[in-house]
Parts: structure tokens; C-alpha cells; sequence
């Protein structure tokens, strides 16, 4: 994971600020450039439509990219500076130019909404801050109803490749109800329970490819599921 993404992940464009941050146009999205470490390396950001930062910086004197800021190996003091030289500017073009998200899709974020809309429920973060899980919870019970997951996206649909060669994606568990989960895996998206019970949960692929129509449906029923469990009970 590179610096741009470490930063940006949850995190959505507001393209209206960009001109004034100092984007210029360029194709079919925007570019900024600035002098870092005294003038001895620029550092170039690109911004897709879709609110993507590519990033790179160049070493004025070779002429070329300055790779060692992305390689872990590459730990020395030197390194360090430029690095975090060009993390400031990330960071100012993130808090000037994008607004804070909960999570790093747009369908988690729409889903989100939607649940703030019906049930007035945020998630809360029971094993740390993000981009650890979040929870949603019934109010009376603090039961789980939903969880949400930014995992690698093999570990979930089991694609043919490594899951280190895989990127990352949004995953939300919900309970579909004892042994009921088969009758929902077929279904494109939808997968057996990523770390939770294979026959009570099942995992959805926030990336698209459910229509939010049916995530709401599924989550309205496992939120019924937490809704019938006693109060005070506080396991998922």
C-alpha cells in the first residue's frame, strides 16, 4: 500500500476545491505539482474523476523518479525526509480537497447512509480505530447486525491468485439465518461468511455488484434477527 492510498482511502473528491488548491486540468482529470525538500524534488499528483491520487516525485538532479520513498526496505534518514515531505502534501491536498468517509467504497458509504437514514445507526469500532472492522448494532441489545471489512478481496471469492496479489475490497457479513446461507452464496457478490459462521452469515462484496436495493433488503433482516435476541446480550 503506497502513501496515496494509505491516505486517500477513505476519503471522497470534492472537485469543486481542486482549482483553488491549484489543479490544473489535464485530460480527463487534474494535476498539481510542487517543489519539495528545497527545491531538489517535485512532487507531481494526478486526481481521477472517480477521486483516484496517483503520485509520484521526481529527483530534479537524476532527472527521474525517486523510488526509494516506496520501497519498505529503503529506511534511512535521508529517505525519511522526502517521504514525509511528500506526505505533508498529500495530507494538505486530502484535508483541502476530499471529505473524510467511513469507509474506502462508495457502495459502503451509500449503504451507511442508508442505514443513518432508516434506523438512525452509525457503526461504532469495538477492535480500533480504521481501517479496523465496523460494527452495526441494534441500540437495545448491542447486538451485530452488520459487519464491515476491508480485507483482501481473494480471501473473500477465493479467485485463482494469491491473496497478497489481490486487491483490497469492502466486505459487510449479515446474518441470513440458521442454515440459510447456501441459498444466498449462488447469488454473484455474495459469498460464505468471511470469519463468521458459513451457515448463519454470508458476506457481500461492496463493490457493485449487489444493487444497494438488495443489501438494504438483507440488512433489514439480519437487523430483524439482533431485534428478536433478549436484550443485554452482546455477542454477534
Amino acid at each position: 500500500m503506497g502513501p496515496e492510498e494509505d491516505i486517500f482511502t477513505r476519503r471522497t473528491l470534492r472537485p469543486e476545491t481542486l482549482a483553488g488548491f491549484g489543479f490544473t486540468p489535464e485530460g480527463d482529470g487534474w494535476r498539481y505539482e510542487e517543489s519539495i525538500m528545497d527545491g531538489d524534488f517535485r512532487a507531481e499528483v494526478f486526481v481521477t474523476p472517480q477521486g483516484t491520487v496517483e503520485g509520484r516525485v521526481i529527483d530534479l538532479a537524476a532527472g527521474e523518479e525517486y523510488l526509494p520513498i516506496r520501497a519498505k526496505a529503503h529506511t534511512g534518514p535521508f529517505v525519511g525526509l522526502v517521504r514525509e515531505a511528500y506526505g505533508a502534501v498529500l495530507r494538505r491536498i486530502a484535508e483541502a480537497c476530499f471529505t473524510e468517509t467511513p469507509f474506502a467504497s462508495a457502495q459502503a458509504n451509500r449503504i451507511a447512509g442508508r442505514i443513518a437514514e432508516r434506523y438512525g445507526e452509525a457503526p461504532d469500532y469495538p477492535f480500533g480505530d480504521p481501517p479496523e472492522p465496523a460494527v452495526f448494532r441494534y441500540p437495545a441489545n448491542r447486538k451485530w447486525y452488520a459487519i464491515v471489512m476491508r480485507v483482501r478481496r481473494q480471501r473473500v471469492t477465493k479467485e485463482p491468485a494469491p491473496p497478497e496479489d489481490t486487491p483490497f475490497a469492502d466486505v459487510m457479513n449479515v446474518k441470513v439465518g440458521k442454515n440459510n446461507a447456501e441459498k444466498y452464496t449462488g447469488i454473484p457478490g455474495i459469498y460464505p461468511a468471511y470469519h463468521m459462521s458459513h451457515t448463519d452469515w454470508v458476506s457481500i462484496l461492496l463493490d457493485g455488484t449487489v444493487p444497494d436495493e438488495t443489501v438494504t433488503d438483507l440488512i433489514d433482516a439480519s437487523r430483524n434477527f439482533a431485534l428478536a435476541k433478549k436484550a443485554g446480550s452482546r455477542k454477534p
